[in-house]
């Protein structure tokens, strides 16, 4: 059986290899692929305020202000020494976390410039919306980390 299955799995690795090998060939020859460089990472707290991070010099963390249709759940950051194209999320189980709360914990959307009630010029909105509503929920710590492409 277990025969059987080995040779199974190396059969289907190498029909997605050759299924695959186009792709990796793809674009226009002489034409350098691009990868993201880590640009900067912090641990933001619940209320906004970064309590570790590098590369963060000059970057600033708003919040839109109370009485927005979106407040809570959601942050704005500006001040990049670059543009951003991408960031990663991770929520901070540690801080923010209320079993009675719901009993689901939020989703990290991150998007590029403002959304979500921030301010024109904002580089980068963090929301930390419900997964059944889709709204900003409530105030979460989180982790970041903030890439640019680089070609």
């Amino acid at each position: 059986m277990r025969k059987h299955l080995v040779i199974a799995a190396a059969a289907a690795a190498a029909a997605l290899g050759a299924a695959f090998a186009p792709l990796a060939s793809a674009g226009p020859p002489n034409v350098p692929l691009t990868h993201p460089t880590l640009e900067t990472f912090a641990r933001v707290n619940p209320n906004g305020h970064v309590a570790m991070s590098s590369g963060m010099t000059g970057v600033s963390v708003t919040r839109p202000p109370q009485g927005a249709i979106f407040h809570e759940g959601v942050y704005c950051f500006d001040g990049f020494t670059f543009t951003p194209d991408g960031a990663n999320v991770t929520l901070d189980n540690m801080s923010g976390a209320n079993p009675t709360d719901t009993n689901r914990l939020p989703v990290a959307v991150v998007g590029l410039g403002n959304s979500g009630g921030c301010p024109a010029g904002t580089d980068l909105t963090v929301m930390l919306d419900d997964p059944l509503t889709s709204a900003p929920v409530r105030d979460f710590g989180f982790f970041i980390s903030v890439y640019d492409i680089v070609v």
